[in-house]
């Protein structure tokens, strides 16, 4: 389980610009916590955003999207260079979540399973992991041959994050839909309903954590973001690209996150739940 939380592209100092900008969406977009309020191209087959982080010495260990609204065809990658003019390629990402029926099976079951074709691409998160980079400038480029809508993107995140030093949140964990629509009846027998969106809601237990876990590590991101400042939650970010994506949720924590002395030099978290924003 990685949190990723304090984002060095939305720094004041980070300058973005982008390959083209459709009127009233500018790029400096991306740098509202709102996945929502997202930057638009004018293309819609390739496109790029360049952040530049400003002079000084850097961490990233991770870059990661969302908002974005692609089709299967979609690739995303992630680049980085110390003086904007040569770029280095951290990879290609290729969504090609497969189609119900055909090949691995969306939670990585094998045989036949998959997405169905219409499953949203919209809300999801992209994700890459890597050795400790200190480069000024980074750029994403999403490409997208079968796409007909103008590119977009709401979040890009750059910067380092947190992991607990022993992993273990495979026992126990929940990642549920959440629909609190309302459905009523009139006195005639008329059905209405009260639609609200729909999000997800990832449940999980931390394993016993060392002091330094909880209160240096864990401890200030739930007091600097809590429910109140969206952050990156990815659960299993060693998996496939199509497990990583229906386990990684851009939210914020729901509730109390508390803390317990359990054993000698061992804190227990209790129960967290981490919210989808919208």
């Amino acid at each position: 389980m990685r949190l990723l939380s304090t984002n060095l592209a939305d720094a004041d100092a980070t300058v973005l610009t982008a390959s083209s900008t459709a009127t009233g969406k500018p790029v400096s977009r991306l740098k509202n916590t709102l996945r929502s309020v997202f930057w638009e191209a004018t293309g819609k087959t390739e496109e790029s955003v360049t952040a530049d982080l400003g002079p000084g010495i850097l961490t990233v260990k991770a870059a990661a999207i969302t908002g974005f609204d692609l089709t299967r065809e979609a690739t995303v990658e992630f680049l980085h260079s110390t003086n904007n003019v040569l770029f280095t390629s951290l990879g290609v990402i290729k969504l090609g979540i497969p189609t119900a029926g055909y090949g691995e099976g969306g939670f990585g079951e094998g045989g036949f399973g998959g997405f169905s074709p219409t499953f949203p691409l919209l809300g999801h998160v992209i994700s890459m992991f890597f050795s400790t980079l200190s480069s000024r400038y980074w750029r994403v480029v999403i490409k997208d041959p079968a796409n007909t809508k103008n590119i977009r993107l709401g979040r890009w995140f750059l910067g380092d994050y947190w992991e607990p030093a022993s992993v273990d949140v495979k026992r126990g964990w929940r990642i549920e839909v959440v629909d609190e629509s309302e459905i009523g009846k009139t006195i005639g027998g008329i059905k209405s309903v009260n639609k609200r969106p729909v999000f997800l809601r990832a449940s999980f237990q931390l394993p016993p954590l060392s002091e330094s876990d909880a209160f240096d590590k864990l401890f200030p991101i739930v007091r600097d973001f809590g429910g109140k400042k969206d952050i990156f939650l990815v659960l299993f970010p060693n998996e496939d690209i199509e497990t990583k994506f229906v386990q990684s949720i851009y939210g914020s924590f729901e509730g109390n996150v508390s803390f317990a002395n359990v054993a000698l030099s061992n804190y227990d978290a209790g129960s967290i739940n981490f919210s989808e924003s919208l």
